[in-house]
């Protein structure tokens, strides 16, 4: 469903036919520029994870939003021609507001706001008003005016997790694991889909250890999330936690049956556990679902060299080959592969192959040796 704002207005004049119960102080400053079109982005986001997913309409989505600032903020929601929704609230819990538009929203089309995303909520609790001004204007920018925002967003509140949570991701993007960690430490990131998406970015980037945690609260704070079950229960098996791996693999599986990630994890678990027979033929499942993925291929392979069915595994090495044929890991399993069907020059030479694709690599000269050994 498309969903678009037609208009949207950040201002300190509260509407004409609103008196204020008490005198409007001065505004310290003025709205900083962006802040509109940052709250009209985050809006329109919300809108879209209404119900789960769910459509809020059978047609195009059009609202109109508006934030007066004042002794009270004054929030007001139009969504399509319906009459429109206002709330009003503190400066010091503006998030609160902001839920309660959404909230009317949401029970305007019979739906309601999902767990998950009333936890987002949170990350917006900022300590002052301008904080969270700030944070809106970042979300209304691009580029370099857009990292500027969002520090200063930080500056004026070091403890408002919205701010830190997308520095983090911008250093994410630009390689900067060890960056981005630091800006994570000792932060409770509430929005769990955020959480998910952040712990699987800092895995990518070596954080194993904080990834596991932020996957761990996209979990809990999101049970039917089978994506972010799949990924902790993989990185669980990576680190030697083999049946709380094999708990959360076997949920991913129910939650999303049809995402090849779920049976990869289920794989991952029972390769931790010591049984390379049940890994290959979960990791055989993901197969069916991502035919090409090549750490599918090569994971399938490998358990099954572990369980002693070479033939099995040639015919996958040989299908990773030919989607990588410059992945050293993938010679390097020929390598084994070959060994076990008793060829000691096919196995001799794609360990040589794999050792001159990455000749910094021990483990390749380690096989290449192994494999010169056993053949005399």
């Amino acid at each position: 469903m498309t969903i678009t704002c037609e208009s949207c207005l950040v201002d300190f004049l509260p509407p004409a036919d609103v008196q204020p119960e008490r005198a409007l102080p001065p505004p310290a400053a003025a709205v900083p520029e962006g802040a509109a079109a940052g709250l009209a982005a985050l809006f329109t986001d919300w809108l879209g994870r209404l119900g789960g997913g769910a459509p809020m309409a059978t047609g195009p989505l059009r609202f109109s939003l508006a934030l007066w600032l004042g002794a009270q903020w004054i929030g007001e929601l139009r969504l399509d021609a319906d009459a429109p929704l206002r709330q009003a609230g503190e400066a010091d819990t503006a998030n609160h507001l902001l839920f309660r538009l959404l909230e009317a929203a949401a029970q305007s089309r019979g739906l309601a706001v999902p767990t998950a995303l009333a936890h987002a909520f949170d990350d917006l609790r900022a300590g002052t008003p301008l904080a969270l001004l700030t944070y809106f204007s970042a979300l209304g920018q691009t580029g370099e005016r857009r990292r500027r925002a969002l520090i200063r967003a930080f500056e004026l509140d070091p403890g408002f997790v919205a701010p830190r949570l997308a520095l983090a991701e911008e250093r994410l993007a630009a390689g900067d694991g060890a960056a981005a960690a630091a800006l994570l430490a000792g932060v409770t990131v509430n929005d769990p889909e955020r959480a998910r998406e952040l712990g699987l970015a800092c895995w990518e980037h070596g954080e194993a250890g904080l990834a596991a945690e932020l996957l761990g609260v996209a979990v809990s704070r999101n049970p039917d999330d089978g994506l972010a079950h799949a990924a902790l229960a993989a990185l669980w098996a990576r680190q030697g936690e083999a049946q709380e791996a094999l708990l959360l693999a076997a949920r991913a599986t129910t939650l999303i049956a049809d995402d090849y990630r779920s049976w990869s994890a289920l794989g991952d678990a029972h390769r931790a556990l010591g049984d390379p027979r049940q890994a290959a033929f979960y990791y055989n499942a993901a197969l069916r679902l991502a035919p090409e993925a090549p750490h599918l291929l090569k994971d399938a392979a490998a358990s099954h060299i572990a369980a002693q069915r070479p033939r099995e595994a040639l015919a996958l090495i040989e299908r990773a080959l030919a989607l990588a044929p410059d992945d050293p890991e993938n010679h390097a399993q020929l390598a084994l592969a070959r060994r076990d069907l008793g060829d000691y020059a096919g196995a001799l030479a794609a360990a040589g192959r794999a050792q001159a694709l990455a000749p910094a690599d021990l483990r390749f000269a380690e096989l290449a040796g192994e494999i010169a050994k056993a053949a005399q």
